[in-house]
């Protein structure tokens, strides 16, 4: 028999699923989505160097194998669920990631801008947030930073912000979690993002890596144990949840963790990222 604490979870679960829904945004792939093309990566010095479709970037050594490539086909308000709208874009998988099975794939997405706002009206705002945030170079520690693509629940964090350049323009790296209820921060849900546009403004550029930390539960079930060096989190007394959150933001936060993979190492990724799209 579930206790009343357990119970309340799934009352505050619904009312957060019916809040995100009015503003917020699933990792969702279009059930019509193209079919991957080969690996188009090649071994390089400092590890393996990828081209498709007037993009490429470098592997660094040891990250991931290679990539599996597509063209996403556009999907359009009227097909599917507004939010989800998007253009053709370009994909990358990564092959042989570390972390396998998260809630978010190690991917890399290349968005053209233009045709993105014209087919989803939810997004010119997404990047005029993203363009005041590059500009200005700092973020409030409470308000959610613009992601892309847009989700079905709350950004419940960010941690570990830091401004990058890659070889055609800026953005931001961060780590978050989004959930559509008072859950635990875990390392099934966590990642690391990159959200950036280029210099032209014609291309919004989209990483989604997992990381992992040692003393966050697996994943975000009642019966997976905290790690003896993590932070308890308590199913019984769900109303103490923003106290957890709190001091689990703060723990994330601190610049001695050591995150797997490695943040620099992700960043090197990102770094080396030329946006563009073949006519």
């Amino acid at each position: 028999m579930k206790s009343k604490g357990v119970k309340s979870i799934w009352l505050i679960a619904a009312v957060c699923i019916t809040l995100a829904c009015s503003f917020s945004f699933t990792p969702v792939t279009s059930p019509t989505a193209s079919v991957p093309t080969p690996d188009a990566s090649i071994p390089a010095a400092n590890g393996i160097a990828v081209s498709f479709s007037g993009t490429s970037f470098t592997i660094p050594r040891g990250l991931a194998t290679g990539t599996s490539n597509e063209i996403k086909p556009r999907e359009t308000a009227e097909l599917g669920i507004p939010y989800l709208a998007h253009p053709d874009y370009i994909y990358f998988k990564l092959q042989g990631y570390p972390l396998q099975g998260k809630l978010f794939e190690p991917q890399i997405s290349i968005y053209p801008v233009k045709e993105y706002t014209q087919i989803n009206d939810s997004i010119q705002a997404v990047i005029s947030k993203l363009q005041t945030v590059l500009a200005a170079r700092q973020v409030s520690p409470t308000e959610p930073i613009p992601f892309v693509p847009l989700q079905n629940a709350n950004q419940d964090f960010h941690a570990q912000e830091k401004f990058l350049t890659f070889k055609n323009g800026n953005g931001i790296r961060f780590v978050t979690q989004f959930d559509q209820a008072p859950l635990p921060i875990n390392n099934t849900s966590m990642f690391y993002t990159f959200q950036g546009l280029t210099t032209d403004g014609e291309f919004y550029v989209s990483a989604s890596l997992p990381v992992n930390l040692d003393y966050l539960p697996a994943d975000d079930k009642p019966n997976s144990p905290t790690p003896p060096n993590g932070i308890p989190f308590d199913w019984e007394n769900i109303e103490n949840f923003p106290n957890y959150l709190s001091t689990a933001v703060e723990r994330v936060r601190q610049p001695e963790n050591s995150f797997q993979p490695q943040l620099e190492t992700l960043d090197s990724l990102v770094e080396s990222i030329l946006a563009a799209r073949q006519p």
